[in-house]
């Protein structure tokens, strides 16, 4: 996409004072700046212009020279009939939005809005000979942009507002004929990110020369202490973190998933749950609300490990407690789906958790009984028709539902129908898992023999019809990619995405890009396993555990060393201080991190770094690294 040519565009920014970038040579404030001109610039492919909105006078002016535009009068040198399209950062970081949309209908109209389906104040054009008379409108509308809250403008406009949802949840083809829908206010949206843009602007730590990544690391660990939006400083500390592998991290992991409970009410044949070892202990409001770390992160998971966070009856209290307390916060979790009909779960769901994600393994109620053991196929589904109804007579968008499919070479030939049951039943984005049997062997459960890898090549064709039915019914579908094509990076087989639901937002970790004109880290920096830093994992112990007694316990990753029993090695247990910090910074996870730049440190790192940890001819050098592993911790090495 790119913008009409005779067009400008301009990326307005708030600032403390009159002044361009280079009195701000190296600061974080320059590298934020240009860090979005470039995004802009890749993402269309046209020159921008920043400007910045000084709000205590009123002032425009150009970033690059300083030159004033409009101080308390008409925008000056803007006489021509070219239109101007102004954004602010959000509308850079979203990258799917259009701008030349806004210049058709200021065209038409003489100024145009951009809008958030959630009313959030992303963008204007306008063309500055036929708008004068309401030059002051136009000014008001740049100190909006760069850092304000909108109101009412979608009221005072008309046919000239774009309401653009981008790709994200707000494109739900599950709700797309219900209108004037609500969702809930994302991490980074406007408001949040407008504000940290403005502490960028103003705070002497922002504006001061940065000539390595630790002076970085410095200036937004001051930041995130002093700010209305620490997870936003928080996270971009995290990159840094991720990108100098540091052994002892300034940054709470962004991303924490905590399991409510070690109990399910199935037995699935992929999975290595048993009722006899499971504990029923259940995670309470009160243990939740001790989590002292919650204020600085963007995203909790419900869910960690084995156990169904449905058949925990504080659910519905944990998420009313978490939305209200911290309603920046992103919740979601995964489930099998049976148990969502529970009194008052529906209603805490909607309008509270981000997403939900529902185990489905099979298009039809035969088959779903074969993987999880009993027939009860159809309360799942009508489960999901309760949760779809609730939703539209509501007008929220949120839960966005996703499904799943543990792929085995059994279950891939469902693969080319779970669209159409996704459509069905109200669910916008597929995602098909390998399925994964390192070190728990049953003989009534799944083993490597069962591996969707086994069919080999035969699997491609089943991918091209699974995405052709995708495209079909509207449903984002993430894939294992066909067989010629496979990939695989930190353990894990690196999946092929279709957003033909136009669900997902591009570019994961998207604050990162914030700083994507920073040169002073290392080349190659970025290939240590992010799980490390990104993301901490909070599982519940079984009675197959060493550590018995305790209730909890932190693991680093999801790949290999999940197999491991850390329970007597880092027990959780919810008391909140320094709890989770002493364990964050303890020794496994210290020399874990060391590894990740030191090869032969950690020879499960190594190993897994390159490979597929789920497909079956990796297991066996995976469980000699593993024995090493265990034989390190046991030795002392990793305390």
């Amino acid at each position: 996409m790119t913008v009409a040519r005779h067009a400008q565009v301009w990326l307005v920014l708030p600032a403390a004072e009159i002044a361009p970038l280079f009195h701000f040579p190296r600061s974080l404030y320059a590298i934020v700046v240009n860090s979005l001109v470039l995004q802009a610039k890749q993402a269309w492919g046209c020159a921008v212009r920043p400007i910045a909105f000084h709000g205590k006078s009123r002032t425009v002016f150009d970033l690059t020279d300083g030159q004033v535009i409009a101080i308390r009068r008409p925008l000056i040198a803007l006489s021509n009939q070219a239109p101007i399209v102004v954004l602010n950062a959000s509308f850079i970081q979203e990258r799917s939005h259009e701008p030349e949309r806004l210049v058709e209908l200021a065209g038409a109209h003489e100024l145009s809005l951009c809008l958030t389906p959630t009313g959030e104040f992303h963008a204007f054009a306008f063309v500055p000979a036929r708008r004068k008379a309401r030059t002051n409108r136009v000014i008001e509308l740049l100190g909006l942009l760069a850092g304000s809250d909108p109101g009412p403008l979608r009221r005072q406009e008309g046919d000239n507002v774009v309401v653009a949802a981008g790709r994200s949840p707000q494109r739900s083809p599950a709700m797309a004929d219900v209108n004037d829908v609500s969702t809930i206010r994302r991490y980074d949206s406007s408001r949040y990110l407008d504000a940290a843009l403005l502490e960028v602007a103003t705070r002497p730590e922002s504006l001061a020369p940065l000539q390595s990544a630790d002076q970085l690391q410095e200036a937004l660990g001051a930041l995130r202490l002093r700010s209305r939006v620490p997870w936003i400083f928080n996270e971009l500390l995290c990159e840094v973190d991720h990108r100098l592998a540091a052994v002892r991290p300034m940054s709470v992991p962004p991303e924490i998933h905590v399991s409510l409970t070690g109990s399910c009410n199935v037995e699935c044949r992929f999975c290595s749950y048993e009722h006899a070892l499971a504990k029923t202990g259940r995670v309470t409001v009160e243990q939740i609300e001790r989590l002292e770390f919650v204020p600085w992160i963007r995203t909790i998971r419900l869910h960690s490990g084995n156990g169904e966070s449905t058949s925990n009856p504080h659910l519905p209290q944990i998420i009313q407690s978490l939305t209200k307390l911290h309603p920046h916060l992103e919740l979601n979790f995964s489930t099998n789906g049976l148990l969502l009909d529970r009194p008052g779960l529906i209603d805490a769901l909607v309008g509270g958790v981000s997403w939900i994600n529902v185990s489905l393994n099979a298009a039809t109620r035969e088959g779903w009984a074969k993987v999880h053991g009993v027939d009860r196929f159809e309360r799942v589904c009508a489960n999901l028709q309760k949760l779809r109804e609730n939703k539209r007579a509501k007008r929220r968008l949120n839960p966005t539902v996703m499904g799943s499919m543990v792929l085995t070479r059994h279950s891939c030939f469902d693969l080319p129908m779970m669209p159409a049951l996704c459509r069905q039943l109200g669910v916008d984005y597929l995602t098909a898992i390998p399925f994964f049997s390192f070190r728990y062997y049953r003989g009534d459960r799944f083993g490597p023999d069962d591996a969707y890898h086994v069919i080999g090549d035969a699997y491609d064709s089943l991918y091209w019809r699974t995405v052709e039915q995708a495209e079909a019914h509207g449903v984002s579908v993430e894939l294992p990619a066909p067989y010629s094509a496979k990939d695989a990076a930190f353990g894990l087989e690196l999946r092929k995405f279709h957003d033909f639901a136009c669900m997902e937002a591009e570019g994961g970790w998207r604050l990162a890009r914030l700083l994507s004109c920073f040169d002073g880290f290392q080349e190659g920096s970025e290939k240590a396993c992010p799980a490390l830093w990104r993301v901490a994992h909070i599982a519940t112990t079984s009675r197959s555990h060493v550590a018995t007694d305790e209730t909890h316990f932190l693991y680093p990753c999801l790949g290999p060393l999940g197999a491991i029993d850390f329970s007597q090695t880092l027990p959780f247990r919810f008391q909140g201080g320094p709890e989770f910090a002493q364990l964050w910074h303890g020794s496994i996870f210290r020399n874990l991190r060391e590894a990740q730049r030191r090869p032969g440190k950690s020879v499960v790192c190594d190993t897994c770094r390159g490979c597929d940890s789920r497909d079956p001819k990796t297991h066996l050098a995976l469980e000699r690294d593993l024995d090493a592993f265990r034989a390190s911790m046991n030795s002392g090495l990793y305390h």
